[in-house]
């Protein structure tokens, strides 16, 4: 059972909000009480690792993440709109592979279906030496700046500093270390995508270094019935570089969900 908060009435739906890598359930902000708004129940998950709860139980597998996510998940008769920013986009494809049956859709905010190059698993091999050498308190700031576009980053000075710190309070190292062995190793899902009955919908931000737009709308093209929104001067956290156009556009998609 993982950590979670709901508001809102589900006269129209429910979203299921999960966090990236190093957040909390926290990073949404305001999301998930404007979209309550509109008639919506949201519950947002601190994934295991991360969060105020410890987990004894912790295994570098991204499945494993989506099984807790289901484990916590059976109060909620309704199907759910999940929608994952990007290390929780790998666990809704990995819940769509699982457990379709729950699913009223699913929804990638700056995430990929694809697997990680060997390039890129290196890297994630280099940043488990940086965090045990080093520690999260000089991993975090590295990281969250990494993330936004480069134009955004005087005028979101203040507000990034608020994300690291919330990141400080709510990441740890072991934590930290299972996710990226489970983000190295988990497979590509396009093919999941491809045979899911459910809408799609992808999220992505044309500044985005982490998971460029180009790669998205490779995908995308191989998905007929996909749809992709794209934020312009954004990076990698679109809910925090424009909170008002991420709105927007999750608005429009759980407005879709029939």
């Amino acid at each position: 059972m993982l950590d979670y908060f709901d508001i809102g009435k589900d006269s129209k739906g429910v979203v299921v909000l999960l966090h990236g890598f190093c957040e909390s359930k926290e990073i949404w902000g305001d999301l998930p009480s404007l979209l309550a708004e509109e008639g919506y129940k949201c519950r947002a998950m601190d994934l295991p690792g991360f969060g105020l709860r410890h987990h004894n139980d912790l295994q570098p597998s991204i499945n494993y993440f989506a099984q807790k996510v289901y484990e916590t998940l059976q109060d909620i008769p309704q199907n759910v709109l999940m929608i994952g920013h990007s290390l929780g986009g790998y666990v809704t494809l990995a819940f769509a592979e699982l457990f379709p049956e729950k699913l009223s859709g699913v929804c990638l905010f700056h995430s990929t279906a694809y697997a990680d190059s060997e390039e890129k698993k290196a890297n994630r091999n280099k940043t488990i030496e940086f965090i045990r050498k080093n520690g999260l308190d000089e991993f975090l700031p590295q990281l969250f700046n990494g993330l936004i576009a480069p134009q955004n980053a005087f005028l979101l000075k203040n507000k990034l500093e608020l994300v690291i710190t919330q990141a400080r309070l709510t990441t740890q190292v072991e934590g930290a270390i299972n996710a990226i062995l489970a983000m190295r190793d988990r497979p590509e899902r396009l093919s999941v995508l491809q045979k899911l009955s459910k809408p799609i919908f992808w999220i992505a931000g044309d500044a985005d270094s982490v998971t460029p737009l180009q790669s998205i709308e490779e995908q995308v093209k191989q998905l007929p019935s996909a749809k992709l929104h794209i934020m312009h001067n954004v990076g990698h956290l679109g809910m925090i570089e424009n909170p008002d156009l991420a709105f927007q556009i999750l608005k429009d998609i759980v407005s879709s969900i029939k």
